[in-house]
């Protein structure tokens, strides 16, 4: 009898002991789905959005060789999206032998009607709207032998495409003496403060043997442009990933920043070849031109694996922009110059291709996707203001990831 009622009393405990872990395990299985990592979140992220910079086939509107209405070639376009609908865009056209930055509108992404010069003897340029509603147009200001950054203000849309209106104030950024040159900008982030306008700006700059990438802060006050500084430093890390993993002996040169899902990107070109190769074999060289994806969370390099219709395999002057499409959807513009010696039949020149972004993730993940023109507070530059120095003085407090 005391063995029965042993064993009954075993077995109560048994039960009572699985009854009370049921719930506990079932919340515990609860809790690690919630740990497991969002794919929005990991470093898995960057490959799942890598399609949106790579295929091309699977665009929803696309175009190769692109000019505007007066047949003039938009290399190197940067879109951005109007307020009031449509988009315009900076771009930069040889004519006559002479390279012009040029402005035009569009209201399908893929067809372009020019506004206006902005500036001659100038090309690669990039445009941002501004926290205040103004917009900045950046460039490459070509010299008698070199080149230099330069920046139109505009305070508002109207002054930007009225063509007999010109910028409110233009600033010449004056080259290190130890560049020869320095050019193709892109913006990272403007900030508005007590009327002085904050902008990191990326560039590259050569010093006679080879291109490589820097970063810049410029402060403008609004009211008084005359008294702005410059604040620049070669991003020695970032260049030597390129470098040392990717195995890139040329020039690192244009790029472009952006963010989805709330994770910072960058576009960069380089070349795979030594520059001396142009003059030893030049369609190899101008071959060898290649789009690399930089995770600004990871610091990582990917190399993007670019298919066109035709399997073009040399790119440069990446851009891109978030906004909404023709159809009023999310979507990504991608523009790519695509060289003659790389390019696939009737594929050479400007590319211009959007995809509609159709998954239910950002929604679902509280995420939105964030415009590539900089905002007051994202941004791959957090700017740390020095004491005041000279123009061309070395900023030594800053952080870029």
């Amino acid at each position: 009898m005391t063995f029965l009622n042993s064993k009954v009393s075993l077995t109560l405990f048994i039960a009572m002991i699985l009854i009370f872990l049921t719930p506990i395990c079932c919340l515990t299985n609860n809790i690690r789905s919630y740990e497991e990592p969002n794919p929005f979140n990991s470093s898995g992220l960057v490959n799942s959005i890598k399609g949106l910079f790579e295929n091309v086939e699977a665009a929803t509107g696309y175009r190769y060789n692109v000019t505007d209405d007066h047949g003039c070639r938009l290399d190197t376009l940067k879109i951005i999206e109007k307020p009031n609908g449509g988009y315009i865009g900076v771009y930069h056209s040889e004519i006559g032998g002479i390279f012009h930055v040029r402005l035009a509108n569009s209201t399908d992404l893929l067809h372009w009607n020019f506004i206006k010069t902005i500036e001659t003897q100038a090309s690669q340029a990039t445009i941002a709207k501004a926290p205040n509603d103004a917009y900045i147009i950046m460039f490459e200001k070509g010299e008698s032998a070199g080149s230099h950054l330069k920046l139109h203000y505009y305070s508002n849309l109207s002054k930007l495409i009225n063509i007999n209106s010109t910028s409110d104030f233009t600033i010449d950024i004056p080259r290190n003496p130890n560049n020869i040159h320095e050019g193709t900008p892109n913006i990272y982030n403007i900030t508005i403060r007590d009327n002085v306008m904050y902008t990191c700006i990326g560039f590259h700059y050569d010093d006679g043997t080879v291109d490589n990438v820097a970063i810049g802060w410029l402060e403008v006050p609004i009211d008084n442009p005359k008294n702005w500084t410059w604040r620049s430093t070669p991003q020695k890390d970032y260049n030597e990933k390129l470098r040392q993993y990717w195995n890139v002996k040329g020039n690192i040169g244009d790029r472009d920043y952006g963010q989805i899902f709330e994770r910072s990107l960058t576009l960069q070109e380089a070349n795979f070849l030594p520059r001396e190769e142009e003059e030893i074999n030049r369609t190899r060289y101008f071959a060898s031109w290649r789009i690399f994806l930089y995770d600004h969370l990871t610091c990582n390099f990917t190399m993007l694996n670019i298919k066109t219709h035709g399997g073009t395999t040399s790119f440069g002057n990446p851009t891109f922009t978030f906004l909404k499409s023709p159809n009023g959807k999310e979507c990504i513009v991608v523009t790519y110059y695509i060289f003659s010696e790389g390019a696939a039949p009737n594929e050479s020149g400007e590319l211009i291709f959007y995809r509609e972004l159709e998954w239910g993730g950002a929604a679902a993940y509280g995420f939105g996707l964030q415009a590539s023109a900089p905002t007051q507070t994202l941004g791959p530059c957090r700017f740390t203001e020095p004491s005041k120095t000279s123009q061309n003085s070395t900023l030594t407090s800053y952080s870029f990831w």
